[in-house]
């Protein structure tokens, strides 16, 4: 989804609906747009790793 073209291949969605919702399968797309979001702004303000 984050990759270069960021288009989901119509079997991928295919086999998504075959069990989630149509909404289900966005609020899905949303959170890992999300999480990429954080995980690149990190990268690029260069944000250590710490647990």
């Amino acid at each position: 989804m984050t990759a270069p073209g960021g288009r989901v291949p119509d079997d991928v969605y295919a086999d998504l609906r075959a069990h989630w919702s149509e909404a289900a399968v966005v609020e899905v797309a949303a959170v890992a747009g999300a999480f990429a979001m954080y995980n690149r702004l990190a990268n690029a303000l260069q944000v250590e790793v710490t647990r």
